[in-house]
């Protein structure tokens, strides 16, 4: 038998080989190919995948060895890197019908920023009035999900507690496009929890906060505006179950724990800004509203609280943990309400710093360093928000006014920093963002985000073609180091108030940002006041129709049953 040769390696395939020439099989591989691709970082291309069954793996790997192509697995999955010299293939192996596929295409490494598209528009399935969906977003790989803190009704619809809140997952589909399959509440939902309030998601593992939640996890011991952070797990038959109820160290009251939310792996972390007591917990430690960061790390089924990390120079007030971020051994928490520079040596009211820490290899974290801007002014906010991904951290200060000459005017315009790590191991300031159209009252930099060489900034009063309608301005990394402006998005039907961007997330070929004021529908129809939305884009060539996982059918989670920020 002939050998078959494959036009993009130039080269024979093993003896036995067989071409697949099934149209609709060629796009589903080319689907599944240009979906790891985007997860991976790379560009889309529209090169033709060639799919071939072959004798076995061993045969084809022999052949690219005798062809001088190495080939290596990307670890935990059926896909392959190709290489020799400066080619560069993306590969997938698999078993179908007890017969071995394998399926390639190039793989092109980007050395120009790529535009993102809108793919979604989503709203909640049960949409009523007032539930501001949209508040908080998150998204990792194939799952987003969107909080609606002041949503009544449980799971089911029923049961209406006021603003005990709620949380919406969305799958990404065969189609790419991303459909709602599940809504989550507490277990123990009780009136005015916020369930919602902050969102976080990493695998198959989400975490949501309740700012407002006053009970423990026995659902006793009420303490006011205590907060909790609740688990939920994706079983093997695709529903989401709540599997852990995550709680401060102290529950004193006023701890707002669960304000902010990151998760990376087997680490939570849970901000919580109005924390009091310093790492002792008694009284002789107290300082009003200094703030702390909660680490909770999985050991075997549960989640046991490990750390408390606080700032070394707390304060009155500075409410450090009002945002946090987490990238896999590093932490970044926000402190708004900060006065003080790097040293403390000049006071200046709510200028704003942010703290990074580090895992060292036996566990322990040590805080890494302070952060704050270099043109810092009173009031600037510096760490309302915060995002950190690997060697880089992007931090929002929403109060920046309009002439940084003139405090008293012109005030929410907003700024964003971005910082890396040198190769020193210090944090410097890579970049202070100020978009040429930024308005007073635009307050950009209320969101952030960064994923690879990727970083956004939200205006949620932005202009795009229609007026305050809320932008998300995207940042790229070029080849030279340089972080340059590559776009500005907004949603496709532009809300003017929607303020689109009051949320927003990035990982590697997606960002979501959320309209909690939106009022229509996916249609455009069916009119709610402040129903809210939350809007999905989608970096490079999105036309193939890549694919994710298989969706999973709605179901009702089998959980107990029992406005604004």
């Amino acid at each position: 038998m002939d050998s078959v040769t494959s036009s993009l390696l130039k080269m024979k395939m093993p003896v036995g080989t067989v071409r697949q020439r099934s149209a609709d099989s060629i796009r589903m591989t080319t689907g599944l190919l240009d979906s790891f691709t985007v997860l991976k970082d790379y560009s889309l291309n529209k090169y033709t995948t060639e799919s071939f069954y072959i004798p076995t793996f061993d045969s084809l790997k022999a052949r690219l060895d005798r062809n001088n192509y190495t080939i290596t697995r990307y670890s935990g999955t059926d896909f392959y890197a190709i290489k020799k010299d400066s080619f560069n293939y993306i590969a997938r192996v698999s078993t179908i019908d007890q017969q071995t596929m394998v399926s390639m295409k190039p793989l092109t490494v980007s050395t120009s920023s790529q535009p993102y598209t809108q793919v979604n528009k989503l709203v909640a399935s049960d949409r009523i009035n007032n539930v501001e969906f949209g508040r908080a977003v998150a998204i990792s790989n194939n799952y987003a999900v969107v909080g609606a803190q002041i949503e009544d009704n449980d799971a089911e619809g029923k049961n209406p507690k006021p603003d005990a809140g709620a949380a919406y997952i969305y799958e990404r589909g065969l189609d790419n496009k991303w459909k709602q399959v599940q809504k989550i509440v507490a277990a123990d939902r009780s009136p005015g929890a916020n369930f919602g309030w902050s969102v976080g998601v990493s695998g198959n593992t989400i975490v949501v906060g309740a700012v407002y939640e006053r009970f423990d996890a026995t659902g006793r011991n009420e303490s006011t505006s205590e907060g909790a952070a609740y688990v939920f797990e994706r079983g093997a038959d695709g529903v989401w179950k709540q599997t852990q109820k995550l709680l401060s160290s102290d529950r004193s009251g006023y701890n707002y724990f669960g304000t902010s939310i990151g998760i990376d792996g087997n680490i939570i972390v849970v901000g919580a800004p109005g924390h009091s007591r310093d790492s002792t917990e008694r009284q002789e430690g107290y300082v009003g509203d200094a703030g702390a960061v909660f680490v909770f790390e999985k050991k075997g089924n549960n989640w046991r609280r490990t750390y408390k990390l606080l700032a070394s120079d707390r304060e009155h007030g500075g409410s450090m943990g009002n945002s946090v971020g987490i990238s896999g051994n590093r932490v970044i928490a926000g402190a708004w309400g900060h006065d003080y520079g790097i040293k403390g040596e000049e006071r200046m009211e709510a200028c704003g710093a942010a703290y990074i820490w580090e895992r060292m290899d036996d566990g322990k974290w040590t805080r890494a360093q302070k952060l704050v801007a270099t043109d810092g002014t009173p009031y600037d906010e510096f760490g309302y928000s915060v995002a950190i991904d690997g060697d880089n951290a992007v931090i929002g200060a929403r109060n920046v006014t309009l002439d940084p000459k003139d405090e008293n005017n012109n005030g929410y315009s907003g700024e964003a920093y971005i910082f890396s790590l040198n190769e020193n191991g210090e944090w410097k300031e890579a970049k202070a963002i100020i978009p040429e159209d930024r308005k007073t009252g635009c307050y950009f930099g209320a969101s952030v985000g960064v994923s690879g060489n990727y970083a956004i900034a939200g205006a949620w009063r932005g202009d795009g073609k229609k007026p305050y309608i809320g932008v998300v301005y995207i940042y790229w990394k070029n080849p030279a180091g340089k972080w340059i402006q590559s776009q500005k998005i907004s949603a496709s039907d532009e809300g003017t108030y929607a303020n689109f961007s009051m949320a927003a997330a990035i990982h590697k070929g997606f960002i979501i940002s959320g309209s909690p004021m939106e009022w229509r529908d996916v249609a455009g129809k069916n009119e709610y006041s402040n129903a809210g939305a939350a809007y999905i884009f989608m970096r490079g060539d999105n036309k193939s129709g890549a694919k994710a996982n298989p969706v999973t059918p709605k179901q009702t989670p089998k959980a107990p049953t029992n406005k604004t920020q």
